[in-house]
């Protein structure tokens, strides 16, 4: 027998198909218990099943000789390799963006698959500001965020987007989420080299988190600013509808720096040694989900080519078969 049936029938046999199975049982149970990362380990059994059911299209000539079957297998084969690829070059991350700030290609947290071809950089975009409809009992409803960028010709656009509708740029999906919150923008006026310095500062996710309070390193300075927004019982009522932000009204907000405590309202300061610190106004932000994998479309081919070629596989088996059924009576006379 030549070396490379003989290597073919080795990878097309049934216990290549098991060990498969199980290294992908092991790889989803690793996976889902947090102890290995979700991008080569669960591309090494998908990688070896597509292998196996490759090189069974060639040794069994009975796969072949049936259209039906023929096809469900080859579309089988892509699926298990486009799902290696997928895990392979995906990413998944988060950011958050201040209202009036842009998105710069940076995320906070992210995940990606080894041979992730990075073009995020690419990506620049401005969060204009959204509303969220809540009805009683803190029942999100849904997300409108406007988000603005200018394409490679220079021409601007705007998209309002949401937990369903994402932005999708060069491949990256921005999809909004229910992590967003309020965020105090402070300048900083050094009094000896001139100049400001701006922050903007994500108080906790709101109203999922009812201590909203955040600090700010006041860059060279060496001060720390503590800042606490204090919303008044009749300012927010978990059993009311309210639209968050426009709903909320914000008054005062407390500021701690160097040592000492004051409520702020906008255009407000605090006067230090080595500055003054201005309450300049409230904005809020905005946490996205971010999604790439370019294998979506195909994956969805695969598997609409998979059903079609079992579906025509039962077909033309149970085609041969005569649906007439002759009814005889017992004694085999005519009925």
């Amino acid at each position: 027998m030549p070396l490379g049936k003989k290597i073919l029938q080795n990878l097309a046999s049934l216990w290549i198909s098991f060990i498969f199975l199980i290294l992908l049982f092991v790889a989803i149970l690793l996976i889902a218990v947090q102890l290995a990362p979700p991008t080569w380990l669960i591309s090494l059994p998908l990688f070896l099943g597509a292998i196996n059911l490759c090189a069974a299209l060639f040794v069994h000539p009975r796969l072949r000789e049936q259209t039906g079957l023929y096809i469900f297998h080859v579309a089988l084969f892509i699926l298990l390799l486009l799902l290696a690829l997928s895990r392979l070059t995906y990413l998944k991350g988060w950011v958050e963006v201040a209202q009036g700030s842009s998105f710069e290609g940076v995320l906070a947290k992210q995940e990606q698959g080894l041979w992730h071809w990075d073009r995020l950089k690419k990506v620049i975009f401005i969060n204009e500001g959204f509303t969220i409809h809540y009805t009683p009992n803190l029942k999100r409803q849904q997300t409108l965020n406007q988000v603005s960028w200018l394409d490679d010709e220079g021409q601007h656009h705007r998209l309002t987007i949401g937990d369903d509708r994402p932005l999708v740029r060069f491949g990256y999906r921005f999809y909004t989420s229910f992590n967003k919150g309020f965020a105090p923008v402070f300048i900083w006026t050094p009094r000896e080299h001139g100049g400001q310095e701006v922050g903007v500062v994500h108080l906790p996710s709101f109203p999922l988190m009812e201590n909203q309070s955040n600090t700010w390193n006041i860059p060279g300075s060496g001060y720390v600013v503590t800042v606490r927004l204090i919303l008044a019982k009749g300012d927010f009522s978990p059993e009311k509808e309210f639209v968050f932000p426009t709903d909320l009204p914000i008054g005062p907000i407390e500021v701690e720096l160097n040592g000492s405590k004051q409520m702020l309202l906008v255009g407000d300061s605090v006067q230090t040694a080595l500055g003054v610190l201005t309450y300049g106004e409230m904005r809020s932000w905005m946490g996205y989900q971010v999604f790439y994998d370019w294998t979506r479309p195909w994956l969805l081919a695969a598997c609409c080519t998979i059903i079609f070629g079992l579906a025509l596989h039962y077909w033309q088996k149970f085609n041969r078969t005569s649906w007439l059924v002759l009814s005889v009576d017992s004694g085999g006379g005519n009925p």
